[in-house]
């Protein structure tokens, strides 16, 4: 076991006053690392006056909110209020190593909601060990205790949440990506398997459990091309196939890749490649010709 911490106003001064006629406050922090010889389980049924933050660097940690224990995994911050009941730990003797802070203050509750940290209990951020300096240097900062030092240690509280506020904001838009990007690799399947069909945007949008609007900019933005410019490009793709390798006729290949008739195909067919489908097929077979003389 390892633990070191350091403390403004102990456990029974915090329990006894009332801080919250200052904006920011850090009552203490520290870290405790265990090994798997040690089982370690901290309950508090009524909590505490202060917020308690703790960020779990590496191992799981337990903790449990509305009766729901949870698992922590590393990379994540739990948060628990003021009075709310506290229970956090080790997972079945695992290895654990987290870093802790306790604070309060009036300011707390806008300033969770200006970094939308309110609304959840647990944050993922991911590993971090720019945090792990953070603490340290916070609890470097309390054993000091230099000149002016709580002012400064308001300033590393706030500069820690606007971290954690930050690394949650862009994990969070990064599993939103891969989501979305599941999501339209399902669609890009469809069409791959039934471009011959007379897909609609809409069909697509509820393959992927998105709103047509949303559909469309979501898969703009990943492939590149609107859903209608890349379902032309896999019929044409398809086409320029059949052209090269079969006899069949313009019309016959213009039905089997989607196209309604013989003349919108060559249309859009000479708008994409540059020339109608029968100048295509002489071009790849005069190709063809010169490259197995």
């Amino acid at each position: 076991m390892r633990y070191y911490s350091a403390y403004v106003y102990s456990d029974e001064e915090v329990e006894k006053q009332n801080f919250n006629d200052k904006y920011v406050q850090v009552n203490c922090a520290g870290c405790y690392a265990f090994d798997r010889t040690y089982h370690s389980i901290t309950h508090r049924k009524s909590g505490r006056n202060d917020y308690m933050l703790v960020y779990t660097h590496t191992g799981r940690s337990l903790a449990r909110f509305y009766n729901n224990e949870n698992i922590v995994n590393a990379g994540s911050v739990f948060i628990y209020k003021p009075g709310e009941e506290q229970y956090y730990g080790q997972v079945k003797n695992e290895p654990l190593c987290c870093y802790w802070v306790h604070f309060t203050g009036y300011g707390i509750p806008e300033i969770f909601r200006q970094l939308d940290l309110e609304r959840r209990s647990i944050i993922q951020i991911g590993v971090s060990d720019s945090l792990v300096i953070m603490f340290d240097m916070m609890i470097k900062e309390i054993i000091q205790k230099q000149y002016n030092y709580e002012i400064i240690l308001s300033a590393m509280l706030l500069q820690l949440l606007h971290y954690i506020s930050s690394k949650a904001y862009h994990q969070d838009n990064s599993n939103h990506s891969g989501k979305n990007n599941e999501l339209i690799n399902m669609s890009i399947n469809y069409i791959n398997m039934n471009y011959y069909k007379n897909i609609t945007v809409k069909e697509l949008a509820g393959i992927s459990g998105l709103c047509v609007s949303r559909y469309i900019n979501v898969f703009r933005e990943n492939i590149g091309f609107t859903p209608k410019e890349y379902m032309i490009k896999v019929r044409l793709d398809k086409a320029c196939e059949m052209l090269y390798n079969t006899n069949l006729s313009i019309k016959e290949i213009a039905l089997l890749t989607g196209f309604e008739d013989q003349l919108y195909f060559s249309r859009v067919f000479k708008k994409y490649k540059k020339v109608s489908p029968t100048e295509y097929r002489k071009t790849q077979l005069i190709s063809s010709r010169e490259k197995y003389s």
